[in-house]
């Protein structure tokens, strides 16, 4: 009795390490450091994904997605060793809905073609990153990048646990790991992005 009141401290251990990396983000931490992190909260997130009833809803809660979207965009933006980065696939694949946005990512880092399917599966929030995958040219698909930082992206994120938590004691920062993930997978200029709200210029570019 005593061990199943503590069943889901892995999956809690890795909750406290993602906001850990959000907040040492937000305050300016190296990449070395939040490498660290991110390595120490993967064996977490992989022990307690499996306790979450993943395996037999077949699908994430709005919150789960995130967890994965932003593992996946953060490690492959920091170049996580492969190896690493694969128990993250593993992961993504207990859900066989398909999503383009946890597809590319996953396709990006194993080097695979990208999807050609639409579907996502938080598409009010994200379905306006299909416009910049298949953009005819990097200059279209930064300008919509842009408009979906600028207007979408906090807005249309309001299912999410941390969205108002600026509000509560509870804010580590607001950032759209995704749209530097999806920067370095298309190659695009974001010169014009850095001080962008929400957007972590310097997790392309810092030190």
């Amino acid at each position: 009795m005593m061990l199943n009141q503590y069943e889901n401290a892995p999956y809690l251990f890795f909750f406290n390490l993602l906001d850990k990396i959000k907040l040492f983000y937000s305050t300016g931490e190296t990449i070395n450091n939040l490498k660290q992190i991110y390595l120490e909260a993967l064996p977490f997130m992989e022990k307690g994904w499996h306790k979450n009833d993943i395996d037999f809803q077949g699908y994430y809660s709005v919150d789960q997605y995130w967890d994965i979207l932003t593992m996946l965009s953060i490690g492959y933006t920091l170049n996580i060793e492969q190896g690493q980065l694969d128990k993250l696939i593993a992961l993504r694949k207990v859900v066989k809905a398909p999503d383009f946005l946890l597809d590319t990512l996953c396709n990006a880092i194993q080097n695979k073609p990208l999807p050609t399917q639409k579907e996502v599966m938080l598409g009010n929030t994200y379905s306006s990153l299909w416009e910049v995958l298949q953009a005819p040219s990097k200059e279209e698909a930064t300008k919509l990048l842009h408009k979906h930082l600028k207007s979408d992206w906090y807005k249309k994120s309001q299912a999410h646990s941390w969205h108002g938590s600026h509000n509560r004691n509870s804010y580590v920062g607001y950032w759209s790991f995704e749209s530097a993930a999806l920067v370095k997978l298309l190659g695009l200029d974001d010169s014009t992005f850095k001080g962008l709200k929400y957007y972590p210029y310097d997790l392309l570019h810092g030190n």
